[in-house]
């Protein structure tokens, strides 16, 4: 069995080495190999001499911060997973760090999701800590709203410029991925409440990403909101 190996990238001392720890003795993920680096900077150059599976990377830091850092390592090594671990959840750093390349946006208070989230990013699905989707698609909607038009409720009605538009035609399946996926559930969990193959999952959230006509997991959740196709569940009590 291959050696998975990780980079922690945390000018935090204490907490670097803490999730290194964390990381390397959690069974689940098999034999694992975890390094530490300081900072941005630092972490480039150690994916330059031997490239990881996984970088866990803070976004603010000396030298270099985490945004640019990804953006250089996952353009030098696109096989390389990054996997962001911040406390800061708001757009200013959530946004650009999805756009640099980070497969997933994970806040320090919610380490117990780490393993899962180093697991899900490298079977190649998309992770954003559900209270992270809140921001994201409450922005957006907020963003993409006209001003003389009503915001839509916390319920997630779709705004007016949405209800001009047909809805796209989502199967039963995939429209009940989709729904799973806006309670913040992984591929794995949405299978098994559906009682279908991780595969079938993926299949049905791709397809509805091409008829929605998005990118990626939190571009699919900011468009089926503002068409009222889910309602998406909001964690945090000051979103």
């Amino acid at each position: 069995m291959a050696i998975l190996r990780i980079l922690v990238v945390d000018d935090d001392p204490v907490l670097r080495d803490g999730l290194a720890a964390l990381i390397r003795f959690d069974s689940s993920l098999g034999q694992t190999e975890v390094a530490t680096a300081r900072d941005g900077q630092e972490a480039m150059v150690r994916c330059l001499a031997d490239p990881p599976d996984l970088v866990v990377m803070d976004v603010r830091m000396p030298r270099m911060d985490g945004i640019e850092a990804t953006r250089r390592i996952t353009a030098d090594h696109p096989d390389v997973k990054v996997l962001a671990l911040t406390t800061f959840t708001t757009q200013e750093y959530v946004a650009p760090m999805l756009a640099a390349g980070a497969s997933g946006y994970l806040v320090k208070d919610r380490t117990e999701e780490l393993v899962p989230a180093i697991r899900a990013v490298l079977a190649d699905e998309f992770y954003v800590s559900p209270r992270v989707s809140g921001v994201l698609v409450s922005m957006a909607l907020h963003d993409e709203r006209p001003q003389d038009r009503p915001a839509p409720s916390r319920a997630g009605t779709p705004s007016a410029a949405a209800a001009e538009h047909p809805r796209p035609a989502l199967t039963p399946q995939e429209g009940e991925a989709v729904a799973w996926l806006a309670r913040g559930h992984s591929n794995a969990e949405i299978a098994e409440r559906m009682r279908v193959s991780v595969g079938s999952v993926k299949s049905y959230l791709a397809h509805a990403g091409e008829k929605l006509g998005t990118r990626n997991r939190v571009q699919l959740l900011v468009r089926a909101t503002q068409l009222g196709l889910v309602t998406l569940r909001m964690e945090d009590p000051g979103l």
